[in-house]
């Protein structure tokens, strides 16, 4: 029987794409390897920190869940830790480890992200947070109030 284990992770917002996969890669391995499987790794994107981490107020979470036979998992997550601390040390600033509860569902909930909040807003929605909704439609209707003869301008050379 498998045992169902979790990682968070918490890197600075630089780490790049490349290295995430990196990461999910040596933990695939290590996993296989133990005669079990990563049964998912995913990014969460950008978050404000409670309080700075080794000078980092803001960090990019990933998290990585796995499962491996009960007679390697102490092993298992040791290389695991040594992966995270030792290799990725410069790009993984803390992590922890959490056993999933077998009745456990699968899916769980991910928090909005400081760069899923900014995509899912648009301009209309901005304007209507910061209370400047109108302000477009005043210029229109500010407009309409000018005829032609207000902008008459002579373009001939002065005398």
């Amino acid at each position: 029987m498998n045992i169902r284990y979790e990682t968070l992770m918490l890197a600075p917002t630089e780490i790049t794409d490349d290295e995430l996969s990196a990461i999910e890669s040596s933990i695939e391995k290590i996993a296989a390897n133990a005669n079990g499987q990563l049964t998912s790794f995913d990014k969460w994107g950008k978050f404000q920190l409670a309080y700075p981490i080794k000078g980092h107020s803001y960090g990019v979470y990933a998290l990585a869940r796995y499962e491996a036979p009960k007679a390697v998992l102490f092993q298992t997550l040791e290389e695991i830790k040594s992966l995270l601390l030792i290799k990725h040390s410069e790009t993984i600033i803390r992590h922890v480890s959490v056993r999933i509860p077998a009745d456990a569902p699968a899916e769980y909930h991910r928090p909005d992200s400081l760069d899923a909040t900014r995509s899912n807003n648009n301009f209309d929605s901005f304007l209507k947070e910061n209370k400047i909704e109108n302000l477009l439609d005043s210029v229109e209707a500010n407009s309409n109030d000018f005829g032609a003869d207000d902008f008459n301008v002579d373009m001939r050379p002065s005398k």
